[in-house]
């Protein structure tokens, strides 16, 4: 770990890749769902 003043930016960029991956995945079985149906609507 490095200095405490560190810690927050690691945490934040931890946490945006984390709703990022978990926004790309539930885009992607959104997609899947609905490819034939508004799916052009939610391209990421």
């Amino acid at each position: 770990m490095d200095a405490p003043r560190d810690n927050k930016k690691t945490d934040q960029e931890r946490t945006a890749k984390l709703l990022l991956g978990i926004v790309d995945a539930i885009a992607k079985s959104y997609k899947l769902k609905n490819t034939h149906h508004r799916g052009h609507r939610y391209h990421w």
